[in-house]
This record gives C-alpha cells, structure tokens and sequence, in this order.
C-alpha cells in the first residue's frame, strides 16, 4: 500500500529534477557560470538516485519491511517538496 504512494512520488521528483536540468543548462548555454555546471551535476546526481530507488522499488518490492516503507515515503516528500522549491527559485 505504501509502494503505491512512494512510487507516484518518486516519479514525479524525477520529472522535476528534469525540469531543473532543462532549466539550469538554458541557464547555462546563457550566462556560461559555475553555477549553472554545479546546478546540472547535482541535479543529475538525484535523477540517478531517484532512477535507482525506482528500479529497486519495481525489482525488490516484497522485501521492503513495514517500517521501512514509512521512512522511504516520508524521505520521497520531502524530496519532492524539495525540488519543487528548488525549481520554483530557479524559475524566478
């Protein structure tokens, strides 16, 4: 039960993490800062995490513990609050 709420957030931070990735090398080809790299590796490191975690949600899905599943849910909303922030900044 708790999978099916994970999983839907897992995917959605990965589609923000891709719109920060869009944004940051628009920003980039732009105004060619260290900001603009640093933006892109960061948020390219979370898009592997978030693709990872995803794999293993699919792949080793009964063997999450109940407790576990608690902490994995509450740590996939907070990132995704995270990173829509983080997106919503970088659009201003």
């Amino acid at each position: 039960m708790i999978n099916e709420i994970i999983i839907p957030l897992t995917i959605a931070g990965s589609l923000v993490l891709v719109g920060i990735i869009s944004l940051q090398i628009t920003f980039y080809r732009k105004v060619r800062s260290q900001y603009g790299i640093f933006m892109i590796v960061f948020a390219s490191l979370f898009l592997l995490q978030n693709l990872v975690s995803l794999y293993f949600y699919f792949t080793l899905r009964a063997l999450y513990l109940p407790a576990v599943e608690w902490h994995v849910m509450i740590l996939a909303a907070l990132q995704l609050i995270s990173f829509v922030y983080l997106l919503w900044i970088s659009l201003k």
